[in-house]
């Protein structure tokens, strides 16, 4: 019996890491469609953003993170 639950286990392992890269893939080939977005995760940005915006960015980044997550109702 543990024999089995470890060959499943195993077996579940293997898809989700599958499904894992499969996706990480698609993304990949999404985002060299559109170079752009990576210049969204520089931290040069993020300064320019939080320097400009004081603190209505950092509300503003509450409620993106709380939209993303979906705590908001």
């Amino acid at each position: 019996m543990d024999v089995l639950l470890a060959v499943l286990a195993a077996w579940d392992l293997l898809w989700l890491e599958f499904w894992l890269a499969l996706f990480a893939l698609q993304r990949l080939h999404k985002t060299s469609n559109y170079p752009g977005v990576l210049t969204a995760m520089s931290p040069h940005y993020v300064w320019i953003y939080f320097n400009k915006n004081g603190m209505h960015g950092w509300i503003s980044l509450g409620g993106t993170i709380l939209a993303v997550t979906g705590l908001v109702h």
